[in-house]
């Protein structure tokens, strides 16, 4: 990565929370983070058309099926 078209984002906007910490931020689209704009990924994603909010939930659903054992 060199870095253009990409940036840090905040996982939780920090106007919700106000946490600048590593552990709510990672690296992000700077197109896809602009579009996202201050709402959390499942505001946003709910925001999306169905179709799309649905391929969402079924994403997280597989990874937290992995990673909360």
């Amino acid at each position: 990565l060199n870095g253009e078209g990409y940036e840090i984002e905040h996982i939780i906007p920090r106007d919700m929370i106000c946490d600048n910490s590593q552990s709510n931020k990672v690296l992000s689209c700077r197109s896809c983070n602009s579009k996202k704009s201050n709402k959390t990924a499942f505001d946003f994603m709910r925001s999306q058309d169905k179709a799309m909010f649905d391929d969402y939930i079924k994403r997280v659903e597989k990874w937290l099926a992995v990673w909360w054992v």
